[in-house]
């Protein structure tokens, strides 16, 4: 056989390679989360995309996920352009819906895969959680009058992900509430994990 540029066979292996990144990263983030809204409801999605913001590999479990992680990834891609050059250790979290988010109990996290000292994709995952402060439990007030009453808004920034991903890992306790809420979740350092386990294994 000849190699060609529209070689079906060969697009179908890389196809399948990477859907399987994609699913590993699911089965680790469900497997470790110990969030029933995970384990169970199985409320999160993983997926993989390229430097153009483009999906390489999606995990289907919430299927309205696969719109807003484009758009949220464009969004976050848009902000890295003003900031500055994306670095390895760099990420994203951000659950702000002005800011590429969809509600605030809806967590993306972005990490960049380097090749070769290239930024050549990205991998996220979003996951629901149970709270993040506010006015009522679950973070979902029906008589909120503004963004903030509904709990802890996260805007995606470098330094803030640093940041929360050491607080996330350590299980520090926070004096604020809705700031502990989402530092102390089981879920936090699990799906901050399942990217860095889709980086790895994609770069």
């Amino acid at each position: 056989m000849t190699r060609r540029d529209d070689d079906i066979l060969g697009a179908e292996i890389h196809r399948k390679a990477l859907a399987n990144l994609t699913n590993e990263m699911a089965i680790a983030l469900r497997r470790t989360s110990g969030s029933p809204i995970v384990v169970e409801a199985m409320d999160f999605s993983t997926c993989l995309l390229d430097a153009d913001i483009e999906h390489l590999g999606f995990a289907a479990y919430v299927l309205f996920h696969l719109g807003t992680s484009l758009l949220g990834t464009r969004f976050v891609a848009e902000r890295v352009k003003e900031t500055g050059e994306v670095r390895p250790g760099d990420g994203w979290i951000v659950n702000d819906p002005y800011d590429g988010g969809t509600h605030l109990p809806d967590i993306t996290v972005l990490t960049p895969v380097f090749a070769e000292g290239q930024c050549v994709a990205m991998a996220a995952s979003m996951a629901h959680h149970s709270d993040l402060g506010g006015m009522a439990i679950g973070s979902l007030p029906p008589d909120a009058t503004e963004l903030f009453q509904e709990g802890l808004v996260v805007s995606p920034d470098p330094t803030e992900f640093r940041w929360m991903a050491s607080m996330a890992r350590r299980r520090v306790v926070l004096s604020d509430g809705a700031a502990a809420a989402f530092i102390r979740s089981p879920t936090m350092p699990r799906t901050l994990a399942t990217t860095s386990a889709g980086n790895s294994n994609l770069g």
